[in-house]
């Protein structure tokens, strides 16, 4: 039987720290990757402004954050539920890729104690205190936590899929933001088959 809730993965506390920390650290390599490579980085937010723009000099950590492109947010999140809590994988989108970062960058890898939980739907947060654009991954920067959903919206297809039922530790559930939304990719394990979901921004 479908569950009626919202499909919920959190980051929270420590786990966020490690997690936001990371991002920070990855973003100063691709900054200092372009400005090493070209004389200059393309950055879309520096020193707490928003905006395309670029600088010349190599930041402080946390000051500026690349332009991503169509990569979005610049980072997916692997969750695999395991018997007690959850696997979590975090990794940039442009290791590697010519045109943003040369340098091969490491991911990062950590367990989350909470696992999963059923929740009811997004709409009843407060959207203006989210930092992130889509439901399928939510970030609140006050509240020190990340939420990775699958809204019940998405449940519903998923339901259908053959491959789909408890327990969840069949799957390994992979949400990937773009500009565009979010797209969420459940891995089969026994099959190899996997299930792609796509969320559209929050409007």
């Amino acid at each position: 039987m479908m569950n009626s809730k919202t499909l919920v993965f959190c980051i929270t506390g420590e786990s966020y720290s490690r997690v936001f920390h990371y991002r920070q650290a990855m973003d100063l390599r691709i900054v200092k990757n372009q400005i090493e490579r070209r004389g200059m980085a393309i950055i879309h937010h520096f020193r707490g402004q928003d905006g395309l723009g670029t600088i010349h000099e190599i930041p402080e950590v946390g000051e500026a954050i690349p332009w991503y492109s169509t990569f979005g947010q610049g980072y997916n999140f692997t969750v695999r539920p395991e018997v007690e809590g959850a696997a979590l994988k975090v990794k940039s989108l442009v290791s590697g890729f010519p045109l943003i970062c040369t340098e091969i960058l490491p991911s990062l890898e950590l367990l989350l104690p909470e696992g999963y939980q059923y929740q009811e739907a997004v709409d009843s947060l407060d959207k203006s205190l989210l930092s992130t654009p889509t439901p399928s991954l939510i970030e609140n920067q006050e509240r020190c936590e990340i939420e990775l959903r699958i809204p019940i919206e998405l449940l519903v297809p998923l339901a259908a899929w053959k491959n789909w039922g408890e327990p969840l530790t069949q799957y390994e559930f992979i949400f990937a933001p773009s500009s565009v939304g979010c797209e969420v990719i459940i891995q089969h394990a026994a099959s190899g088959e996997h299930f792609n979901l796509i969320q559209k921004p929050l409007g």
